[in-house]
C-alpha cells in the first residue's frame, strides 16, 4: 500500500469531546420550518439537536411550542415523532469522526389551523441550557435557546412554504484544509433565497429550575417576540463566531460555507435564510448549531478483497477502504486506463482468463489519497457433481459414474478406484463399467483440473449382500373356517416391500403388503397365494415369486333342538332332537351322563340345576363341529305320606313309602308301639315292606309310628311324623 500523504489537522466537531462532556448540558441547536397544506392548515416541523453523551435532560415530551399573532394564539404540546443518531459524517473525505462523538436529532411535527391574516404568525420554542464549555458566548450554562420562525400572512402572500435546509450540519470538519460545506435550502414556491450568518437567540435560563415562568429552564408558553440575541464574548460576533482574522464566509446565493478554523474550542453559530418574492423579503428561516475544534490525523487507507483465483469471470469487488468517499479502479495495469471504474463496489466481468494486476486508489483527487495493488488470477470455477448409483448387489456388483456441474469443456477429469475394483483408473466425463466383487465399501476419487484450478470429489461406493428369502407359513391346510398365517422373515440390509396376492379368490380382500398377515378362509376349496418381495434402495433385488397352496376342507355343522329348556323337578323330562349336516359321526353329551348312542333321546333329570347338552359331529375329512345348549331344572319341593298299606303279596300297596320330590337328603324311621325302631331308609325310593328288621320277621297287624327328616336343595330341613296302619 502506498500512502500519498499523511497530514495533521484540527477537527471542527459538533459537540464537546472528553474534556467538555462531563460538564455538558444537552442543547446543540435546531430549526423550525413549515409547509402550507391548503385551507389554512399548516404542517409545522421542529428539529432539535442534542448531545447524546450529555448528562442533561432528555428530549421534552411534550415540547411546548407557542404561536403568536401579536398575542398568544395557541400553545401546542407536541410529542417527539422520531429520534435518531446523526451519521458520523464530517463532509471531509480524508478524516473520520473521533470515537465517542454522538449527536441525536429529534423531530417534532404537527398540523395546525391558522386563520388567514395579513401579518402572519410567529412560532417559537424555548429551552435552557447550552454547554458550559462554549467559548464564544458569556456564561453559556445560564443561556438557553429560542428556536423560531415566521409564518407569512396568507392574506398577503397566499399559501406559502418556508425554506427547508437540505442537509444536517456536518459532524466534523478539519482545520488545516479548506472547509467547504453546502448549507443551502430548498423552497417549494420558487422564491429567491439569500444566506447569511446571524445571531442565535437566547431563551429561558436556569434562574428557575421548574418549567413555567419566562426565566425558567422551559418557559410555558415561550415568550413572544422580539427575542434577545445571545451575549457574545469579546471579539466574537454573528459574522465572526470563531474570532479569526479571516472569518468564515457564506455565499449569499448558494449557501456554501468556506473557511479555515485556526484555534481550538467550542463555538456557537447561526445561519439565516431570507426568503424574497418579487424583490420583497417575505420571511426568514433560522438554524443555530455549536461546534468544537480539536486536532486530528488523516487515516485514509485503500483496501479491497481480491477475488479467489477460480471463482469465475464476473466479480463484485469488496471495497474495505477506510475514510474515503471517491475511488479509482484499474483492473488491468498492464493495459492501464481501459478496464476502469469509479464506483465504490463495482461488478466487473474480466474479458479473458489469466493474471491481472488490479489497482485501487481511495480519495484519488485529494491529498490524503492512498493506493493499493494486487495480482488476481481469473479462471472459471470448478464445481462438479458426480452422477451414478453408489450401491450394488453382490450378485451383480457393477458400477458406472459420470460428472456434471460447473466446469469447462477443456477441464481435465481423472478417476481413481480403490483396490479390488476391476479397473484402477479412468479419464473423461463417463467411466467404464467396472466391478467390485466383494462385500463392503471402497474408495474412489475424481479430480477435475484446468490452469491453477482443481476440485476433488471423494466417493465410497458400497457392495451390499443380496436379501435372503425366508417365509413362515402356518395352517395352509385344514377345515373351514381356516385361519392361514403368513410371515416374511427374509433378511435384507435395505427395507423390504412385501406383496401377497390370491390368484384365485372367493374373498373380498385379495392383496396385502404387510410383512405379517393372517387370512381367514370360510369356504372350502383350493387356493393359491403368490408372494413377492423387493428392495427399493441400496441393493435393489427381488425375492420370489413364491406360490403357496391353500387347501380348505368342508366342515360339518352340528345341530339339535330341545323339547324344553326350562322344566320343573316335578316333571324333569327333556327330549333331544338331532339334525346335524354333512356329518358322518355324531355324539351327544348330557350333563355328567355317559354319551348316549345316537344323537337323540329322552332324558330324565333327578335333581334341580343347569345341565349342558353338547353335540360333537365329525366328517370323513376329520373336520369337527360342536354345539351346546343348556336345560334348567327348577328346584321345587313336595312330601306326602300314606296312612296305611297292605303287605300281603297281592302286588298292590305292598309297602309304606312316602312320596318325596326335591330331596337332597332323606331319612325315614318306623317305630313300634313301644318306641323301638324296627325300620330305617335313607333313599326315598326304598319304602317299608312290613318287616321287623330287629326280629327279622313280619310285623303284626297294628298301628305304627313313622318319622321323616328331609333336606331340600336349598339346604333347608323338613320334619314329619305320623301313624301308619298295617293291614294284612
Amino acid at each position: 500500500m502506498v500512502t500519498i500523504m499523511l497530514r495533521k489537522a484540527l477537527f471542527l466537531i459538533l459537540f464537546a469531546l472528553s474534556g467538555f462532556i462531563s460538564n455538558a448540558f444537552h442543547i446543540v441547536g435546531g430549526d423550525l420550518t413549515y409547509k402550507c397544506l391548503g385551507n389554512n392548515n399548516y404542517e409545522i416541523t421542529m428539529i432539535v439537536y442534542r448531545d447524546c453523551n450529555s448528562d442533561g435532560a432528555e428530549y421534552d415530551n411534550p415540547a411546548n411550542i407557542a404561536i403568536y399573532n401579536d398575542t398568544l394564539f395557541a400553545n401546542l404540546q407536541i410529542a417527539p415523532t422520531g429520534i435518531r443518531e446523526l451519521p458520523a459524517d464530517i463532509y471531509d473525505p480524508c478524516f473520520s469522526v473521533p470515537s465517542g462523538v454522538c449527536v441525536q436529532i429529534g423531530y417534532y411535527k404537527t398540523i395546525v389551523y391558522l386563520p388567514p391574516n395579513m401579518d402572519g404568525y410567529t412560532v417559537s420554542y424555548q429551552r435552557c441550557c447550552r454547554n458550559k464549555s462554549l467559548k464564544n458566548i458569556r456564561i453559556p450554562d445560564k443561556v438557553g435557546t429560542t428556536i423560531t420562525t415566521n409564518i407569512t400572512g396568507s392574506l398577503r402572500y397566499g399559501c406559502n412554504n418556508s425554506p427547508i435546509f437540505k442537509s444536517s450540519p456536518p459532524i466534523a470538519i478539519c482545520l488545516g484544509s479548506e472547509f467547504n460545506f453546502n448549507h443551502s435550502a430548498r423552497d417549494d414556491d420558487g422564491d429567491s433565497l439569500v444566506y447569511k450568518f446571524c445571531d442565535p437567540y437566547s431563551g429561558g435560563s436556569d434562574a428557575v429550575r421548574n418549567p413555567g415562568p419566562p426565566n425558567s429552564i422551559m418557559p410555558i408558553p415561550a415568550t413572544k417576540p422580539p427575542y434577545n440575541v445571545v451575549p457574545w464574548s469579546a471579539g466574537y460576533s454573528a459574522t465572526n463566531p470563531f474570532n479569526i482574522v479571516n472569518p468564515f464566509q457564506i455565499d449569499p446565493i448558494t449557501g456554501q460555507i468556506t473557511g479555515i478554523p485556526i484555534q481550538t474550542g467550542q463555538y456557537l453559530y447561526g445561519i439565516c435564510v431570507d426568503e424574497y418574492r418579487n424583490g420583497i423579503k417575505i420571511g426568514e428561516t433560522r438554524r443555530e448549531f455549536q461546534v468544537n475544534i480539536v486536532p486530528c490525523e488523516s487515516n485514509t487507507e485503500a483496501k479491497f478483497v481480491a477475488p479467489l483465483p477460480c471463482s469465475g469471470m464476473k466479480h463484485e469487488m469488496v471495497n474495505n477502504s477506510i475514510t474515503s468517499r471517491t475511488f479509482q479502479w484499474d483492473f488491468d495495469l498492464d493495459n492501464p486506463g481501459i478496464l476502469t471504474s469509479t464506483l465504490k463496489t463495482p461488478t466487473f466481468t474480466f474479458p479473458d482468463t489469466g493474471t491481472y494486476k488490479i489497482r485501487l486508489i481511495a480519495n484519488p483527487q485529494f491529498d490524503c489519497a492512498d493506493t493499493i495493488e494486487k495480482l488476481v488470477q481469473v479462471y472459471p470455477p470448478i464445481n462438479p457433481e458426480v452422477l451414478g448409483y453408489q450401491y450394488a448387489c453382490l450378485s451383480n456388483p457393477v458400477f458406472k459414474f459420470s460428472t456434471t456441474g460447473e466446469y469447462e469443456p477443456y477441464t481435465r477429469i481423472y478417476w481413481t478406484f480403490g483396490q479390488g475394483a476391476s479397473i484402477r483408473a479412468d479419464t473423461g466425463e463417463v467411466t467404464q463399467e467396472f466391478n467390485y466383487p466383494q462385500l463392503g465399501a471402497f474408495d474412489m476419487t475424481v479430480i477435475l483440473t484446468h490452469a491453477v484450478c482443481s476440485a476433488e470429489v471423494e466417493l465410497t461406493p458400497n457392495v451390499i449382500a443380496n436379501p435372503e428369502l425366508k417365509l413362515e407359513t402356518r395352517n395352509t391346510e385344514g377345515c373351514a373356517p381356516l385361519l392361514v398365517q403368513l410371515e416374511n422373515l427374509s433378511a435384507s440390509e435395505s427395507p423390504l416391500v412385501t406383496n401377497w396376492a390370491l390368484t384365485n379368490t372367493l374373498r373380498s380382500s385379495s392383496t396385502s403388503t404387510n410383512a405379517k398377515e393372517r387370512w381367514r378362509f370360510d369356504k372350502p376349496g383350493n387356493y393359491n397365494i403368490s408372494f413377492i418381495s423387493y428392495t427399493q434402495d441400496k441393493c435393489i433385488d427381488t425375492l420370489g415369486p413364491v406360490d403357496i397352496s391353500i387347501k380348505v376342507y368342508e366342515s360339518p355343522s352340528a345341530g339339535f333342538t330341545l323339547s324344553d329348556t326350562l322344566v320343573s323337578i316335578f316333571s324333569p323330562e327333556v327330549e333331544v332332537f338331532s339334525n346335524p349336516k354333512r356329518a358322518s359321526d355324531c355324539d351327544l353329551f348330557v350333563g355328567s351322563l355317559e354319551p348316549e348312542n345316537g344323537c337323540s333321546g329322552l332324558f330324565l333329570f333327578d335333581k334341580p340345576g343347569v345341565y349342558r347338552i353338547s353335540q360333537l359331529v365329525a366328517n370323513e375329512n376329520g373336520c369337527t363341529d360342536t354345539l351346546s345348549k343348556t336345560v334348567t331344572v327348577e328346584n321345587e319341593y313336595a312330601f306326602f305320606a300314606p296312612n296305611s298299606f297292605t303287605p300281603n303279596t297281592d302286588g298292590r300297596n305292598e309297602e309304606f313309602r312316602p312320596v318325596v320330590i326335591g330331596a337332597k337328603e332323606y331319612q325315614l324311621t318306623i317305630h313300634d308301639r313301644w318306641g323301638h325302631i324296627i325300620f330305617t331308609s335313607n333313599d326315598p325310593k326304598i319304602g317299608w315292606d312290613g318287616t321287623n328288621l330287629i326280629k327279622q320277621e313280619m310285623a303284626t297287624i297294628g298301628v305304627y309310628l313313622y318319622q321323616a327328616r328331609v333336606m331340600d336343595y336349598l339346604d333347608e330341613f323338613h320334619f314329619y311324623s305320623g301313624e301308619v296302619n298295617l293291614f294284612r
